[in-house]
């Protein structure tokens, strides 16, 4: 399994429910930002290259990477930009990213915009700071926020504003999973469906979701990302998907 935690969040399952059945028709423009505020503490061996990789993409935006290709499919092509703001975190030395940026297209023609910020100031961490996504297509949009796992707000062409919608109730547990969500905070106990998959998927030997393909194919357009920042060009991905399936 790759610990895509927050595919398992009620709404973002809902939402990539309304995407598939063509609540907002063909898909144009998905757009994502996750802004938090850590300042200049220290981030442990996240502020290390040797021990991370990399920063803020592999950290928060791979996540986000993994929305857009659940949402909309494989990407085509990216173009990135990274910026270390912070050098220095607690008195040791971060040679990683603090923010980072990608531009990119998807397959199915759609295009792409994805944030991720350690250092925006005064939106507070973890489940507190803002998490947004955003699908517009050719008949509507839809966009949800972790901060509110249990609801979206959908428009359709010709609205003044968004709508807000609660999602119906088999959506507010993974199918199979004993949760009760009625139970613990909302912010929090869409975990213990992730824990239910692997669990589930080790027990009835089959196929975990996310697995390691999912990861591999967010770390393929993390490593274009970083590619794309050295060189300061757009990289092609749109042979991922096949290099994995050999």
């Amino acid at each position: 399994m790759t610990a895509f935690t927050y595919r398992f969040v009620p709404a973002m399952r809902y939402m990539k429910h309304l995407v598939d059945q063509g609540t907002i028709g063909q898909p144009y423009h998905f757009r994502n930002h996750r802004l938090q505020d850590w300042g200049q503490r220290g981030l442990g061996w996240r502020q290390v290259a040797k021990l991370a990789g990399s920063g803020e993409i592999g950290d928060m935006l791979s996540h986000r990477i993994d929305f857009a290709h659940l949402l909309l499919g494989p990407m085509s092509r990216l173009v990135a930009h990274t910026r270390i703001y912070h050098p220095v975190r607690s008195g040791q030395p971060s040679d990683l990213e603090d923010w980072a940026a990608i531009i990119c297209d998807f397959t199915i023609g759609a295009t792409g915009v994805m944030e991720s910020s350690k250092i925006a100031t005064g939106h507070n961490e973890s489940m507190w700071s803002p998490d947004f996504v955003e699908v517009n297509g050719s008949d509507g949009s839809i966009r949800y926020d972790t901060q509110r796992p249990h609801e979206v707000f959908v428009a359709k062409k010709g609205d003044k504003a968004f709508s807000r919608i609660e999602l119906p109730k088999e959506f507010l547990v993974v199918p199979g999973s004993p949760r009760d969500p009625k139970q613990g905070d909302p912010l929090f106990v869409f975990r213990y469906d992730q824990t239910w998959e692997f669990i589930d998927a080790i027990r009835n030997q089959r196929r975990c979701v996310p697995s390691f393909y999912e990861g591999a194919l967010a770390q393929g357009v993390i490593d274009a990302a970083l590619q794309s920042e050295r060189e300061k060009r757009w990289v092609d991905v749109s042979g991922l998907q096949g290099a994995l399936a050999r």
